[in-house]
């Protein structure tokens, strides 16, 4: 329950952290905070300051994929093909939800029923006038690059690439140029890339992250004492995925010694 706790105080803090005004005093105090993590990190955190500046260009490469209506692959800002699934309502413009799969899985495609580890499906949010993005992360699917757990300058700045294109959907709702009216649902692995894109990327205005962690090192590692379990199946499920080399030897390291490196 503290954990659960945890995540969703993150979640609001951060995003009222992007909503408030400059007379607010929490507003004062959560700027304090992320500028001193973005010195920590070297990562570009979000900011009231930020987002009322215009945002980024909509010049965003994406090609659509043959045979299939729904698809198109996203250059991202290394160059990485991330595959996206677009789902609008229709031609009138609407808010768009960015929905994150768990780990290893590609994006949710179907229409129907309801996605793994809950959360409403995308013919349900279609329903409720909302336009649906779903994308295989980075490592996974049909996208390139190497699965780095949802880290701030990769993961992350995938989805800012996304936000760009939405933004520039004629089916998109915006706030301002560049700043479309956009929500995140996601369980696990798509309930972390919402806390990940809230701290860099005021543009989200509401998070349902779904049994995400706030710490790998506390999920995983708590008191020095490796889940070797959840490793275990975690590796297992992401077998011929393109994932960065710390966790597999990480993975080995739990499971034999039962100690992590730094």
């Amino acid at each position: 329950m503290r954990h659960t706790l945890a995540v969703v105080l993150a979640a609001v803090l951060l995003v009222a952290g992007c909503s408030s005004s400059d007379d607010d005093p929490a507003a004062e105090a959560t700027d304090e905070t992320t500028t001193t993590e973005a010195e920590a990190t070297e990562t570009t955190v979000a900011t009231p300051e930020t987002c009322d500046q215009p945002v980024r260009s909509d010049a965003v490469e994406a090609v659509p994929v043959e045979g299939v209506a729904s698809d198109l692959d996203v250059t991202s800002f290394d160059g990485t093909t991330i595959r996206a699934h677009w789902f609008p309502v229709g031609d009138a413009e609407a808010p768009t939800v960015l929905m994150g799969p768990g780990w290893s899985q590609p994006g949710d495609t179907s229409q129907e029923g309801t996605p793994i580890l809950g959360a409403l499906g995308i013919g349900a949010m279609n329903e409720r006038g909302y336009n649906v993005l779903t994308w295989d992360p980075r490592g996974f699917g049909a996208s390139t690059g190497t699965a780095t757990v949802n880290a701030p300058d990769a993961e992350g700045r995938d989805v800012q690439v996304l936000l760009d294109w939405v933004a520039a959907q004629p089916e998109a709702l915006t706030d301002a140029d560049g700043d479309p009216r956009v929500g995140m649902v996601g369980a696990s692995y798509g309930g972390g890339i919402q806390l990940t894109v809230a701290g860099i990327d005021c543009r989200v205005d509401a998070l349902v992250p779904n049994m995400a962690w706030h710490s790998l090192e506390t999920s995983l590692y708590p008191h020095e004492t490796v889940k070797a379990g959840w490793a275990g199946v975690l590796s297992t499920v992401a077998a011929g995925a393109t994932l960065d080399p710390h966790i597999a030897s990480a993975n080995a390291s739990g499971q034999s010694p039962g100690t992590l490196s730094d």
